[in-house]
């Protein structure tokens, strides 16, 4: 893990101090956890993960990243054959003769109609 800088140290500090009052409520739960989600400007969603980290110790550090780095996105292992598959398409449609008569379906077996190269892979 890496370590807090002075900023983040102070964000979790303050995250600390919200999630102790929604541990410590008397009332329901849930007004408590809505309530630190508008002061904090989280989603309960993010709130009620942020209890199940800092529930068992009760410490700032606990807040911390567990991974260390920036998440990546999802996607940025599905660019390059997202980039292929648009590609394709695009050169599907430009490739794509148009027929002369649209209402009889002509083209398909024209003749003169272009094809792609062989797909590489």
């Amino acid at each position: 893990m890496r370590p807090f800088d002075d900023e983040n140290w102070l964000s979790a500090k303050r995250v600390a101090r919200e999630l102790d009052k929604v541990l410590d409520a008397s009332g329901p739960r849930r007004v408590a956890v809505a309530r630190a989600a508008g002061e904090l400007r989280l989603s309960t969603r993010r709130i009620y993960m942020l209890l199940a980290r800092y529930r068992r110790e009760r410490t700032v550090s606990s807040l911390r990243s567990r991974n260390g780095a920036a998440r990546r996105k999802r996607l940025d292992a599905m660019q390059p054959l997202l980039r292929r598959l648009t590609s394709r398409a695009r050169l599907e449609n430009e490739w794509k003769p148009r027929s002369r008569n649209h209402k009889d379906g002509a083209g398909e077996d024209d003749p003169m109609r272009l094809s792609l190269p062989p797909r590489q892979r």
